[in-house]
């Protein structure tokens, strides 16, 4: 078989892991940069897409779990570590929290169109990060294009473990570079969706970013076919007919959008809200501190990037909202924060039983 390019992946995983967190990195860039032109509240608006990224993370790695594993969590209620992610689980977990999060804080702005931009960008980063990383590879192929993989690499693995390469082989057989088709294919849709937007076909903002979906869930039930491995069902993957089902319910929900009235964003209120954003801000640190030990060091690594982010925006809203009421009792808090700090000093009575004594120190 003939090959267009011949891959050593790094084994060491740091090249992918510089290309994960550019490309959450990259999308968050794209998505802040909307809602600046737009001029949309920032609080509400990074709290949107900090829940947005955070349950596509939970999405990808529990859609990554097999059956056995699942019965296992099911059981014992114990996840296992896993750094397996699935695409479609990062699309159908970040929808849920996209939507929650904007009606939990009432957020009325239609922003559907900036994710229909910002994560083919993402995807393109992955990609590339694939490419390097040796995974997301096709099936055997004799076109010219095609990409072999060196030792160490999951390709070269699974064709020695097949049996299709031997064991003092250099490199795997040429296979399908599925991460180039979907670069190519990215790049394609990027420029499809800049057209439509730029011609107004669709009167609803958000339509895009339905149609973008759709048309990538009917491009990856073809992809599947050139795809190794995978459970089968009714004789096509599992993992097609979820796919096909997101495009229908995309397609669908695209179709009843634009029937709706034309929607005029009013204003946001962010004070009246803004209790809501502050307690939503702190339980997805929570989460994410609560969760630590189950993640991945990329995942950690972006999740405490948006946590730093988070505290800023929130110390900051804290102050714009509450600053008069917090002046009012700083007095207060000082005292007791005085009464606090000289408890520690104070000795057991003579007559106690306690024998052990304990100490405390800030830090």
């Amino acid at each position: 078989m003939n090959a267009f390019i011949h891959l050593f992946p790094e084994t060491s995983g740091v090249g992918h892991l510089y290309m994960y967190i550019s490309a959450i990195v990259g999308t968050v860039l794209i998505l802040t940069a909307y809602g600046y032109e737009r001029k949309l509240p920032f609080a509400p608006w990074f709290l949107i897409i900090f829940s947005t990224i955070f349950f596509a993370i939970l999405g990808g790695k529990m859609f990554a779990y097999s059956s056995s594993e699942w019965r296992h969590i099911l059981t014992t209620f114990e996840f296992p570590a896993s750094d397996q992610k699935r695409l479609l689980g990062y699309f159908l977990f970040g929808l849920i929290g996209f939507f929650v999060t904007k009606r939990v804080v009432n957020f009325q702005y239609k922003v559907g169109d900036a994710f229909a931009f910002a994560w083919p960008v993402g995807l393109i980063i992955t990609r590339f990060g694939c490419l390097i990383g040796g995974c997301c590879y096709g099936t055997p192929t004799n076109l010219p294009f095609g990409i072999t993989y060196g030792q160490g690499s999951s390709a070269f693995s699974f064709h020695q473990h097949t049996g299709l390469v031997t064991s003092d082989a250099v490199h795997s057989l040429a296979v399908h570079p599925v991460p180039l088709y979907e670069i190519a294919f990215c790049l394609v849709l990027l420029a499809g969706l800049f057209l439509a937007f730029r011609r107004r076909w669709f009167k609803q903002a958000g339509s895009l970013f339905y149609l973008s979906l759709g048309i990538y869930g009917i491009f990856r039930f073809f992809e599947e076919f050139i795809r190794p491995g995978g459970a089968y069902l009714w004789g096509v993957k599992t993992t097609q007919i979820f796919v096909i089902a997101l495009s229908v319910i995309m397609f669908t929900v695209m179709f009843f959008h634009e029937k709706r009235k034309l929607n005029i964003q009013s204003n946001y209120d962010v004070r009246r809200y803004s209790h809501r954003i502050i307690v939503s801000y702190f339980i997805l640190i929570g989460f994410v501190i609560g969760i630590s030990n189950w993640l991945t060091a990329s995942e950690i690594v972006v999740l405490r990037m948006f946590s730093v982010v988070s505290l800023i925006v929130l110390l900051q809203l804290i102050y714009e909202q509450y600053s008069f009421r917090l002046l009012k009792s700083v007095p207060l808090f000082l005292t007791i924060l005085a009464l606090i700090f000289m408890s520690q000093t104070f000795d057991q009575p003579s007559d106690s039983t306690i024998f052990q004594r304990k100490y405390f120190k800030i830090g």
